[in-house]
């Protein structure tokens, strides 16, 4: 059964964070893969289950894949463990008047489902959690009907968003209290177990199946921003451009209504729900995605991080860069080694107070750290204490010769600090060249 319905959204009020006792060391690194969201997404009205529950078996749940590729620190011998301290949720609603409840977010590793190029979250997983938010996506500080911000920056006219649309806000918040030393909660980062964030939506809700509420448009909240094609796309907004799958699903996010079998996503979309991790991040970028623009909502760092067409379909290639991000290293020097050759088995090379997952044994790690460098550039993202430095490095053409070839290219970013002379070693990343 596939999602009918879709809804258009006007542009939210940003509520900075959701600080709880956060420690004073904890990071926000954000990793997005995904393009920006486009749309917003209805699933069965009303959804089924039991509220104040999370059901597998009975309910309406959607999910997005943090693939084992882009979650392999640097930690030699173990215990090969990353810190996740926070996410950027999005909540839109078509009744503000009713206290609507955010979904369960459950964490988990993933697993291979039987719906093809499909991986579903494990909900046996031992070391799963949940995260339960309960009303605080109404009750937030600064939160609220979107429509009576003071001057009316969308454009609402009153109470309610014009006919067709619907209101809400993103909100970046932290982990506080987890099982990590620095609050947040502590997953397999080894490069081979994905990592998968569920989300439950409430059960009861509804959209045309039962009264029409404030706005003409039922009780729904919304938390399913997606990036795809099926909203409209256009040169500003295309979706997802990673390389398709046989089957044509996704094999980074799905859904299920009333606990069914898993569908997945399509290869040209995706949830659009960053995680935010204490380690330093890479993630890769292509010129098949157009810039990071935030007037349009595009992030530059789409699927295609993931799975890179190779050929630009007229007898060139398409460009392929990266993006560090690690609001510790805020001023240091960065850089990135490239390899077209497998990474190092566990310990990986200790050199230098470096620890090295890829292979400097490959000349192109030399090339690659000639153009990717430079020094880490603040962002504001809601701080402080959680705004980004970031490195955006320059996309690369890849030579003609290897049209036609397929494999995998793995990346790490470093950093040095010409104040102490001490360098530091990110996570390593790995993409599927196709």
């Amino acid at each position: 059964m596939k999602r009918s319905l879709r809804a258009s959204l006007l542009s939210a009020a940003i509520l900075p964070f959701f600080a709880g006792l956060a420690l004073s060391q904890q990071q926000l690194n954000e990793l997005q893969l995904c393009n920006g969201g486009d749309g917003l997404f209805i699933y069965s009205d009303p959804t089924p289950g039991t509220p104040g529950t999370s059901n597998p078996a009975t309910d309406d749940f959607v999910w997005k894949v943090f693939p084992g590729a882009v979650l392999r620190v640097p930690d030699a011998n173990g215990p090969h463990q990353a810190e996740l301290n926070g996410m950027t949720l999005n909540f839109y609603d078509t009744d503000w008047t009713t206290d609507s409840p955010m979904g369960d977010r459950v964490f988990t590793r993933g697993q291979v489902s039987a719906t093809p190029d499909v991986t579903e979250p494990d909900f046996t997983d031992p070391n799963g959690a949940i995260l339960i938010l309960g009303t605080w996506g109404t009750f937030a500080p600064g939160a609220g009907n979107p429509c009576l911000l003071p001057g009316d920056p969308l454009g609402c006219g009153g109470p309610c968003p014009p006919p067709g649309f619907v209101v809400g806000y993103g909100a970046e918040f932290n982990l506080a209290g987890g099982t990590g030393p620095n609050g947040g909660l502590l997953l397999t980062a080894d490069g081979a177990t994905d990592f998968v964030v569920t989300t439950f939506l409430p059960a009861g809700m509804t959209f045309s199946s039962g009264p029409p509420g404030s706005c003409g448009s039922g009780d729904y909240s919304l938390e399913d921003l997606h990036s795809g094609n099926v909203f409209g796309g256009g040169p500003a907004s295309p979706g997802e451009t990673q390389v398709a799958t046989t089957s044509g699903n996704s094999p980074y996010g799905g859904f299920a209504i009333a606990g069914g079998a898993a569908n997945g996503d399509a290869t040209d979309e995706v949830q659009d729900q960053p995680a935010e991790f204490q380690h330093m991040v890479v993630e890769g970028s292509s010129s098949t995605d157009p810039v990071a623009n935030p007037t349009t909502g595009t992030t530059g760092l789409g699927l295609a991080s993931l799975r890179f067409p190779i050929s630009n379909g007229g007898g060139g290639t398409n460009n392929f860069g990266c993006k560090i991000v690690s609001s510790a290293h805020l001023g240091h020097f960065g850089f990135v080694f490239g390899t077209a050759v497998p990474q190092l088995p566990y310990p990986g090379l200790q050199l230098l107070g470096m620890d090295f997952l890829v292979n400097l044994a490959d000349p192109l790690a030399n090339t690659t750290s000639s153009f990717w460098n430079g020094t880490l550039a603040p962002v504001i993202n809601g701080g402080p204490p959680f705004d980004d430095a970031v490195l955006v490095c320059v996309q690369l053409p890849l030579p003609a010769t290897v049209i036609g070839l397929q494999f995998e290219f793995n990346f790490q970013p470093f950093t040095l600090d010409f104040a102490t002379f001490l360098f530091d070693s990110g996570g390593s990343a790995h993409t599927l060249m196709l």
